[in-house]
């Protein structure tokens, strides 16, 4: 039997990475579902695996795909609902704290935040344990993929993390800050690619160093907002490690998998089963800024109801069921980092070229322009074309100052800078704070 992150439950956590999980006598690290895998494991509960359970040579797979199933459900989650914070997604009925981000809102008293943290964090914590767990376990820990994809998840849920977050703890250390966060990101992700590499996983490879191409640029625009000023060495660092990823991988995508009776693809079970969050109308039938036709990125189908406010609703459909899976790194971001890094150096035609590279997959016309402001233009549209609903708006946003419509007049005048605080359980138990 295989058994992969679709066989195993999200973690039962009671306070995230407040905790340490290091610190726990008892270890609920995989909550396995055993049904018709009888002997696998002799264990007096097979739902509580202990600390002395976790040196079971046979335990080694399940621990690999640990950090996977704790990160998957949270991941979409977050996408789901934090994205409110862009013009991507709206609410559809009348619950406060979504609406409060649909605003803008960025308090802490927001139990949708507040959740979408602990369980990241946790994700987090669980990651960095089963790195742990398996190099103390295997023979082989500088070629075993399973270290390398724990070390990934590991550095995506810092990346994430910082996306909506001012800081996070980790396994209830002190607070971390996004600029230290997103280097401590790219030491994972060098990890993965490094163990990938001699696995011969040229996908994860590829995935890893597109993830650290996404830091590196995360921290160039974190740099500037934060009052330093441009660095521009730090967008030559992306552009190095995406060109690397193509490299490697042309066509690579780093995914998450779903499936009953693990975590299921919250987008799809948000947009078009719960009906709680929908893709905001304006994406249905969008129209290509170069060809003037509908983008055939913004995969919407035609209004199915209203919502509370009388707004259209629409499915989505890049997500076709609960077990779709979900991309955390891909090419064509790749592409796009590469296309921001030419227009930071002043290579007006090498970004143009990136560009149309993104657009030529789905047989897009070209776009055309010598103007340094109509090519940022461009890829921020690409941006949001190419990665949407793949949680990047809301970072968009921040990075290039964008206010979001939807946001009430206060809070469009807080700016876009502030993100949510760690959760009030963190505050109250982390002895940091």
């Amino acid at each position: 039997m295989r058994l992969d992150a679709t066989h195993h439950r999200k973690q039962d956590v009671s306070s995230s990475a407040v905790r340490g999980l290091s610190h726990l006598a008892g270890l609920v690290l995989l909550p396995l579902l055993l049904g018709g895998c009888d002997g696998f494991l002799d264990v007096e509960n097979p739902t509580n695996l202990l600390d002395e359970d976790l040196t079971n040579p046979q335990l080694e797979q399940a621990l690999s795909n640990s950090g996977e199933a704790n990160f998957a459900g949270p991941y979409s989650g977050a996408v789901a609902t934090l994205e409110m914070l862009g013009d991507q997604v709206y609410h559809v009925s009348s619950q406060d704290f979504a609406i409060l981000i649909q605003q803008g809102d960025r308090r802490s008293n927001n139990s949708a935040a507040e959740g979408s943290y602990d369980d990241l964090a946790a994700a987090l914590a669980v990651s960095e344990e089963v790195v742990e767990r398996l190099q103390a376990m295997v023979s082989n820990p500088g070629s075993h993929l399973g270290i390398a994809r724990n070390h990934f998840w590991a550095g995506a849920a810092r990346v994430v993390l910082l996306s909506y977050f001012r800081e996070f703890t980790v396994r209830g250390g002190p607070p971390v800050r996004p600029a230290q966060g997103l280097r401590d990101a790219i030491d994972r992700f060098q990890s993965a690619a490094q163990i990938a590499a001699a696995a011969g996983d040229a996908n994860l490879e590829a995935g890893a160093y597109g993830a650290i191409a996404r830091a590196y640029r995360g921290l160039y625009f974190e740099t500037i907002h934060g009052g330093a000023g441009a660095d521009p060495s730090l967008f030559q660092q992306a552009e190095t490690f995406a060109r690397q990823a193509l490299d490697t991988d042309s066509d690579y995508s780093v995914e998450l998998r779903y499936g009953s009776p693990g975590a299921v693809n919250g987008l799809y079970n948000t947009f078009n089963v719960g009906f709680r969050h929908r893709p905001t109308p304006q994406y249905f039938q969008r129209l290509d800024p170069v060809s003037g036709e509908p983008d055939p990125r913004f995969m919407l189908g035609p209004e199915v109801a209203k919502g509370v406010q009388g707004e259209p609703m629409h499915n989505q459909f890049k997500w076709g069921d609960f077990s779709s899976p979900l991309a955390v790194n891909r090419a064509a971001e790749a592409r796009l980092i590469i296309a921001e890094a030419r227009l930071v150096a002043g290579d007006l035609d090498g970004a143009v070229e990136w560009i149309n590279r993104v657009r030529s997959n789905w047989d897009l016309p070209d776009f055309a322009s010598s103007d340094t402001g109509e090519i940022q233009d461009q890829i921020i549209y690409e941006r949001s074309a190419e990665l949407w609903l793949e949680g990047r708006a809301w970072e968009d946003h921040r990075y290039y100052e964008i206010i979001p419509s939807a946001w009430s007049d206060v809070q469009k005048q807080r700016g876009v800078h502030e993100r949510f605080p760690v959760s009030v359980r963190e505050q109250a138990n982390n002895p940091n704070y």
